[in-house]
């Protein structure tokens, strides 16, 4: 939790606020103008005060008087004031604008005439609930092992599920908000089972790009298109085979880059065995544009045309990608780096060339589940556990810098962190752990990245494991309505899963 008020962010609040706030996970480049921000704070007038206390919030609180006459930004437990003063007799009406994500907040006292100091306002959060807004249970989509959500404009969540479908093999799902479903595909051979990867939609939200674990051509995985409407399912590319392409199945989503083409990686195979960096442009064309080299002699990242020899390379390459806003992708490799324990990678867009830009250091654990890209711009994400069943989360800048903060099970409860890493406008760490909790069958957490603490905000299993389902093992999506949304692989009403939404 912030112990400060940030310079100037409740000032740039406070213009143009007429409702709520919305709220986009890591503010980076997919999420660019969701934190937002306005102009300066009326003056001081002459009159009576505004305030009270408030207690019990994990985040920040962003409160409104009198429809954007005022704002005020609590970041911290305890008294405040607004800035703006009132004329004795003047009626007063305060709001909360923006929530904490997984809380609600409420204010009591918060209306009536100001005939004098006003010191009795109380600002109070809760947890907020967590509701099941799809599951496996309607005869049309009755998939299940449902994988990470991907969010259009409209509101829409997209997932590919691994299991069921009318072939019994899995298939693209689109969940609209009130929890209705519509199964726009069902593969027809065991394309994604088991091993479902989030979606990607092209830059004008009518297309979805995916990719399968299996099938294709060599039965070694896919590159597919379809629209959002469910028509023009097309296989773009099939791994596998004699190629200098992937040699096994891919081990990334698709990221969707500013240069429009389509980023993923295999975790081997490739030129030099130890994997690839590969793109695919909207109409299918593929290349493999970095290879990485498995073995310690040579050990490199470099492009097909010319190895650069580098003892410390790294090679695995698996998880999410993501791009900085300066135009380079960053993901993580499991194996090779100065302790063997893999690292962070880079490929730069404009040059087309990549190299290794972190490793992990010695006393850390091999990268598991790829980078998302926090709000300062430098990348998150998560390790494996080690002995001590000890997971850890690291934070590494763009000049190859890193942090790493420990989760211990036995402070926290979290087992297994799945997914990457998700940072809200409040700067809080939310994750979903598939094998912790209250029950061991996992919860929703955050994590304090200044202090250090971890929150259990909300645990599966036990009386909810029928409805809500267990194992949320893909992470969460914090959406543009401000609330996270995830997937279960195990229970609910017919054992496939659940989606649900913490609001």
């Amino acid at each position: 939790m912030k112990r400060s008020t940030k310079p100037g962010l409740a000032q740039r609040l406070a213009a143009g606020l007429a409702g709520t706030l919305l709220l986009l996970a890591a503010c980076g480049p997919a999420a660019a103008g969701q934190c937002q921000s306005s102009g300066p704070r009326p003056d001081r007038i002459p009159g009576l005060a505004i305030g009270g206390g408030a207690e019990d919030f994990h985040g920040e609180v962003l409160l409104g008087l009198n429809d954007g006459l005022d704002s005020l930004l609590l970041t911290q437990h305890g008294p405040f004031r607004f800035a703006r003063r009132l004329p004795p007799g003047h009626a007063y009406q305060v709001k909360v604008l923006h929530h904490p994500p997984i809380q609600r907040c409420t204010v009591e006292h918060g209306s009536g005439l100001a005939l004098g100091d006003v010191a009795d306002l109380r600002v109070r959060c809760v947890d907020g609930s967590i509701r099941t807004i799809a599951a496996e249970a309607d005869e049309l989509a009755d998939v299940g092992d449902i994988g990470p959500l991907t969010e259009d404009a409209q509101g829409n969540l997209y997932a590919v599920a691994g299991r069921g479908g009318q072939q019994g093999h899995g298939g693209v799902l689109r969940i609209a908000r009130d929890g209705s479903r519509t199964l726009l595909h069902a593969f027809t051979g065991p394309d994604a089972d088991d091993l479902p990867y989030r979606l990607a939609l092209s830059a004008d939200g009518t297309l979805l790009y995916g990719v399968t674990s299996r099938g294709g051509e060599h039965d070694e995985g896919t590159v597919f298109r379809l629209r959002t409407d469910g028509s023009g399912f097309q296989t773009l590319h099939s791994f596998g085979g004699h190629s200098a392409g992937c040699a096994a199945v891919p081990s990334s989503a698709l990221l969707r880059a500013s240069d429009g083409r389509y980023y993923g990686v295999c975790a081997s195979g490739g030129t030099w065995g130890g994997g690839v960096l590969y793109r695919i442009d909207p109409q299918g064309h593929y290349r493999q544009v970095q290879a990485f080299v498995n073995s310690q002699d040579i050990g490199a990242l470099a492009a097909p045309e010319a190895v650069e020899p580098d003892a410390q390379g790294l090679h695995f390459p698996l998880g999410e990608i993501v791009e900085h806003p300066d135009g380079v992708l960053y993901g993580t490799a499991r194996y090779g780096g100065l302790h063997g324990n893999g690292g962070v990678y880079a490929y730069r867009l404009q040059d087309e060339r990549g190299g290794a830009l972190a490793h992990m250091p010695e006393h850390a654990l091999a990268p598991q589940g790829g980078l998302a890209l926090g709000r300062d711009g430098r990348l998150l994400g998560y390790t494996r556990r080690d002995l001590q069943q000890v997971s850890m989360l690291f934070r590494a800048a763009t000049d190859g810098t890193m942090q790493i903060y420990r989760i211990d099970p036995g402070l926290t409860g979290i087992m297994r962190p799945g997914g990457v890493p998700q940072q809200g406008c409040d700067g809080l760490i939310y994750g979903a752990d598939s094998s912790g909790g209250a029950h061991g069958q996992g919860s929703i957490f955050s994590i304090d990245l200044e202090s250090g603490q971890a929150l259990t905000r909300y645990s599966f299993g036990g009386q909810n494991r029928g409805r809500m389902g267990f194992a949320p093992e893909h992470g969460l999506l914090l959406a543009a309505d401000g609330d996270l949304y995830g997937s279960t692989r195990r229970g609910g009403p017919a054992s496939g899963g659940a989606v649900f939404r913490i609001d």
